[in-house]
C-alpha cells in the first residue's frame, strides 16, 4: 500500500531538522568546560552525590564500595574529569564508560604489587533491568535519567511514560473515554497504566527498585500515578519478554522504577497549570528529603495533586456530546514514599522501601440531554512494602532476603436522581524470596556469574457489589541464571568481548498448573564504539482475575449499534469474565546494536523485536460497531438465533452476572436477530513486530551543549482468532496502536538556561467502526520546555512547559462514537486535553 502525500509530509517535517544534524558532519566540538566546585571533604557516596549536583551530571556507582572511603576537599575551577580523577584518589572507582550525561564508575580490585595486573569489573552502581547479575545485558533497555525527567515538563509519571514511542497510551489510562468499546480499555479509577507494544497492561511487568507493584483492584495492572516523578533516580524499560528472569506477565517487557538514592537535603517542588481551552486546571505539590552517610542512605518524601475536570462542552470537537459529560475525570491523589539502607555490619546491609497512596476521581455522563444524569465517584488506596537484607558471605558470593507486602482497593459510588450502586474491588499480594549470586567458576575468558533463587507468592482478588466474586492463587518459584564471558575481554579488533547469558525459571500456579521459561541472550563486542546483541525466550502470563472471576452478563443493543442495518432489530451480547481460560504463552526474540562515533557524537541504538503471543486472551469482537459488518468476526456471531440459543445466552450469567437492555424497548425474541459472543477468550494467535530506532547527538559549545535526539517505532500487530480464518492487522486500526510513532527533540542545556523542543507523530490508520471503512488522520503535536536556574548556585529553578503548543485537535474517526454518539476520536491514541501550560518551581535546601 501506498504511503500518501500528506502522511510522507507529516512524517519529514517531524524528523528533517534532526536528520539534517545527524547528517552533517562540520561543527568541531569544543573543548570541556570548566566549572567552579564547592565540595567539603565527606564520605564518597555523598562527595559524588554533590558533584552530580554541581556538574548537572548523573553518576552511577556501587554504594556500598563507596561508603567505605572518604572524598577531599574539592574547591575551585576544574573540567569534570578533573575533579572527579580528585573525588576518586582514595577509592577503587574508575571511569567505567560515558552515556548521555551519565557517568557510570566500575571497581578495579587491585593487587599490592604494583606490577601486578588488573582484573576490573563490571560497572558495579546496579544491577540493570534485564538480569540479576551486575553485567550488562543483551536485553534492549532504554533509561530516562534523572535530568530528562526534571527537562520533561510532565508533571505525572503516566504522562511521562505514555510519551514515549513503545508504550501505547491506551487501556485504563486518563482520558479514555466511554464509547472504546475494545474490552479492558476503560478507566473509572484514572489509573495510568503502562501498556508496551499495546499488549495490554496486564502483559507489562511494573517493578519498583526491582520488585513487583500490586495491581490495581478494577484494571488488574499497577497503577504507577501512585509514584511521584520527584522520587525517581531513572526509569529503566526493557522491551523484550522477560519471565525467565522476573516469572510471569513479562511478555511485552519490563518497567522499573529506581528510587533516588542520591539525595542531599532536601528538595519540593510546586506546579500550576492549565489548559487553553479550558479545564484540565492542575496543583501540586511535592518535596523529599535525603541524606546519604557512611554505610548508608535515606529518603522520605509526599507528593499532592489535584486536577479538574474538561467538559465536552469546553471543546468544539465534541459539539455532539452532552456538555456536562466529563472527558477528563477531576482527580486528586496523595503518596508518600521512603526507601533506605544501612550497613550494620562489613557483611550485613538491611533495607527497605514504601510506598503509600490515596485517589479521588470524578466524573459526569448521560446518553443525550433528556437522559439520566449518572456521577461517579472513585476512591483507590495503594500501598506497598518492603524490607530486605544481603549479606556478602565470601569476596564471590552474595545472598539476599526479601519480604514484599501490597494491596490496592478501590470504592466506587454510581448515582443519579433515583438510585445509587456501590462496588468495591481489592487485590493483595505478598511474597518471601531467597537469591544467591556469585561466581560459580572461571573459564579462560573470566569468571563464570550466576544468580539462583527461589520464592512463594500469594495473590488474592475480591470483588464485592451487586454480587460476591473472590479468587486467590498460591505460585512457587525457582530460577537460575549465568552470564559465561566467552572471550577474553581486550582491545583485540573484531574481538574485543563475548558473553552468552542464560535464564530458566520455574513457576507453578496452585490455578494454572506449572511453566518453565527459558531465555538465551549473545552480546558481542567487536570494538568499544559498537555491541551486536540478540535474545531469545518464553513468557508465560496466567488470565488475571478480572478475566476468569469477572461476572457474566448479557447485554441487548440494536443492532445499529453493532453494525446492523435494521432499525428495528436487535442483538444479544455475551459479555464478562470466562472461568476456562488458559494461560497464554509467547515466544519472543531480538536482535540489535548499539553504536557511538565519537568524532561526531552520533549514538545508534535499533532492535528488530519479534513475539509470537499464542492463546492469547483478547475480546474477540474488538469494535462494537462493526460486530455484524466485520467478516472477521463471524465465527463469534450467530446469525437468525432460534428461541432455544436465545433461551442459553440469557441463561449463561454467572456469578451474580445481570441482563442489561440497552434499545430502549422491551426484550423481543422475533427481533432479535444475532448473538455476539465477546466474553474474554484464548484467541489462537497474535504476532507481534517492529523496530524500534533511537539516534542521537551531542554538539558541544563553550557555553553549554545541544542534544538532538529522533526515536521511532515501527509497530505491527497481526491477530487470528481461530484456525482458518484469515490474519487481521490490529495496528492501525480503531482502538490499536499507530503504526508508526515517531519523536524527535532538540535540548539545549547553557550554565543555567535550558530549553527544549518536541515533535509527537503517531501515523494515521483505518476507522473500522463505521461501513464503508473510512481513513483516520495523522496526530502531529510539538511540546516545549524552557527552564531557568534562578541562583548561580542552581538550587532553584523556573519551568515553563507547554504540551500540543499549537492545539492540535484528535484527528475525526466517526465509528469511536458507536456507543457514545457525538464522541468522533479514538482516545487511545490522541488526547482531548489540547494545548497545556505549566509552571514549576523548584528549589534545594
Amino acid at each position: 500500500m501506498s504511503v500518501s502525500r500528506t502522511k510522507l509530509r507529516n512524517r519529514v517535517s517531524v524528523c528533517t531538522l534532526s536528520l539534517a544534524l545527524f547528517l552533517g558532519t562540520a561543527g568541531a566540538i569544543a573543548a570541556e568546560d570548566r566549572k567552579v566546585y564547592v565540595i567539603e571533604a565527606q564520605p564518597t557516596a555523598a562527595a559524588l552525590n554533590t558533584f552530580a549536583r554541581q556538574s548537572g551530571l548523573q553518576i552511577m556507582f556501587d554504594y556500598a564500595e563507596a561508603a567505605r572511603t572518604t572524598a577531599p576537599v574539592l574547591k575551585g575551577s576544574y573540567t569534570r574529569k578533573e575533579a572527579l580523577a580528585i573525588l576518586l584518589a582514595n577509592t577503587r572507582f574508575q571511569i567505567a564508560s560515558e552515556d548521555d550525561g551519565v557517568i557510570y564508575l566500575k571497581v578495579s580490585e587491585r593487587q599490592r604489587d604494583a606490577v601486578a595486573t588488573v582484573v576490573e569489573a563490571e560497572p558495579t552502581e546496579v544491577i540493570v533491568t534485564g538480569t540479576r547479575l551486575r553485567a550488562a545485558s543483551a536485553s534492549p533497555v532504554k533509561q530516562i535519567g534523572r535530568a530528562e525527567i526534571e527537562g520533561s515538563g510532565y508533571g505525572q509519571t503516566g504522562d511521562l511514560l505514555r510519551a514515549q514511542p513503545e508504550i501505547f497510551a491506551g487501556g485504563p489510562n486518563p482520558g479514555i473515554q466511554a464509547g472504546n468499546s475494545r474490552q479492558g480499555q476503560s478507566n473509572i479509577t484514572n489509573a495510568s497504566t503502562i501498556d508496551l507494544r499495546g499488549l495490554g497492561p496486564d502483559a507489562t511487568l511494573v517493578l519498583l527498585n526491582g520488585k513487583r507493584l500490586p495491581s490495581n483492584g478494577y484494571t488488574q495492572a499497577a497503577d504507577v500515578s501512585a509514584i511521584p516523578l520527584l522520587a525517581l533516580s531513572r526509569i529503566e524499560i526493557l522491551t523484550d519478554g522477560a519471565s525467565a528472569v522476573y516469572g510471569a506477565d513479562a511478555v511485552a517487557g519490563v518497567v522499573n522504577f529506581k528510587l533516588r538514592k542520591d539525595l542531599e537535603g532536601v528538595e519540593a517542588a510546586l506546579r500550576a497549570g492549565g489548559a487553553t481551552g479550558g479545564g484540565a486546571g492542575e496543583e501540586a505539590a511535592d518535596i523529599a528529603a535525603g541524606r546519604t552517610w557512611t554505610g548508608g542512605y535515606g529518603l522520605i518524601g509526599a507528593t499532592y495533586r489535584n486536577q479538574d475536570p474538561i467538559l465536552a462542552a469546553q471543546r468544539d470537537f465534541t459539539s455532539g456530546v452532552v456538555p456536562t459529560n466529563s472527558l477528563i475525570r477531576e482527580d486528586e491523589r496523595k503518596s508518600v514514599f521512603l526507601t533506605g539502607e544501612q550497613a550494620v555490619s562489613p557483611h550485613l546491609t538491611l533495607r527497605t522501601q514504601g510506598l503509600f497512596s490515596k485517589a479521588q476521581s470524578a466524573s459526569s455522563q448521560r446518553n443525550n440531554p433528556t437522559a439520566i444524569l449518572y456521577t461517579d465517584r472513585t476512591a483507590v488506596r495503594t500501598a506497598s512494602l518492603g524490607v530486605g537484607a544481603d549479606y556478602q558471605l565470601t569476596t564471590d558470593w552474595a545472598l539476599a532476603f526479601d519480604l514484599n507486602y501490597s494491596d490496592s482497593a478501590d470504592h466506587r459510588e454510581t448515582y443519579s436522581a433515583s438510585s445509587t450502586s456501590r462496588n468495591n474491588w481489592s487485590n493483595r499480594s505478598e511474597s518471601a524470596e531467597f537469591g544467591a549470586t556469585g561466581v560459580l567458576f572461571t573459564l579462560p575468558g573470566g569468571p563464570v556469574k550466576v544468580a539462583t533463587g527461589l520464592g512463594y507468592r500469594r495473590d488474592s482478588y475480591q470483588f464485592v457489589g451487586n454480587v460476591r466474586e473472590r479468587a486467590k492463587r498460591h505460585i512457587r518459584f525457582a530460577y537460575l541464571e549465568a552470564l559465561a564471558p566467552l572471550v577474553t575481554p581486550s582491545a583485540r579488533p573484531g574481538l574485543n568481548r563475548l558473553d552468552l547469558n542464560l535464564a530458566i525459571r520455574t513457576e507453578a500456579y496452585s490455578d494454572f498448573g506449572e511453566t518453565t521459561t527459558p531465555k538465551v541472550g549473545l552480546r558481542y563486542v567487536p570494538w568499544p564504539d559498537l555491541t551486536l546483541r540478540a535474545t531469545w525466550g518464553k513468557s508465560f502470563k496466567a488470565p488475571n482475575f478480572n478475566q476468569t472471576a469477572a461476572a457474566g452478563n448479557v447485554y441487548y443493543y440494536r443492532a445499529t449499534s453493532v453494525g446492523g442495518t435494521d432499525a428495528n432489530a436487535a442483538a444479544l451480547v455475551e459479555y464478562g469474565g470466562n472461568p476456562d481460560l488458559k494461560p497464554e504463552k509467547a515466544t519472543s526474540w531480538t536482535a540489535g546494536l548499539d553504536w557511538s562515533e565519537r568524532l561526531t557524537g552520533i549514538k545508534l541504538t535499533a532492535t528488530y523485536f519479534h513475539i509470537d503471543y499464542t492463546d492469547r486472551v483478547v475480546v474477540p469482537i474488538a469494535v462494537f460497531g462493526a460486530a455484524l459488518s466485520n467478516p472477521a468476526y463471524a465465527s463469534f456471531v450467530i446469525r437468525n438465533p432460534s428461541a432455544a440459543q436465545q433461551a442459553e445466552t440469557l441463561a449463561s450469567l454467572y456469578n451474580g452476572g445481570q441482563f442489561y437492555n440497552f434499545t430502549g424497548g422491551s426484550y423481543s425474541e422475533a427481533k432479535t436477530i444475532a448473538i455476539l459472543k465477546d466474553r474474554w477468550v484464548n484467541a489462537t494467535s497474535q504476532e507481534i513486530s517492529g523496530v524500534d530506532i533511537r539516534l542521537s547527538r551531542r554538539f558541544a559549545f563553550s557555553t553549554g551543549h545541544l542534544d538532538a535526539t529522533l526515536s521511532a517505532t515501527e509497530l505491527t500487530i497481526g491477530q487470528q482468532t481461530i484456525p482458518g480464518v484469515a490474519e487481521q492487522t490490529l495496528t492501525g486500526t480503531l482502538f490499536y496502536p499507530a503504526s508508526t510513532r515517531l519523536v524527535s527533540a532538540l535540548v539545549w542545556q547553557g550554565p543555567r538556561l535550558r530549553l527544549s523542543g518536541t515533535a509527537n507523530y503517531i501515523s494515521g490508520g483505518t476507522d473500522t467502526g463505521v461501513t464503508p471503512r473510512a481513513h483516520i488522520g495523522s496526530w502531529t503535536t510539538v511540546d516545549m520546555t524552557a527552564s531557568w536556574k534562578l541562583t548561580s548556585k542552581g538550587n532553584s529553578e523556573l519551568q515553563l512547559a507547554i504540551t500540543n503548543l499549537f492545539d492540535r485537535d484528535p484527528p475525526y474517526a466517526r465509528g469511536a462514537g458507536a456507543t457514545y454518539p457525538g464522541l468522533y476520536f479514538d482516545s487511545t491514541t490522541a488526547s482531548p486535553v489540547g494545548r497545556f501550560l505549566a509552571i514549576t518551581l523548584r528549589h534545594r535546601f
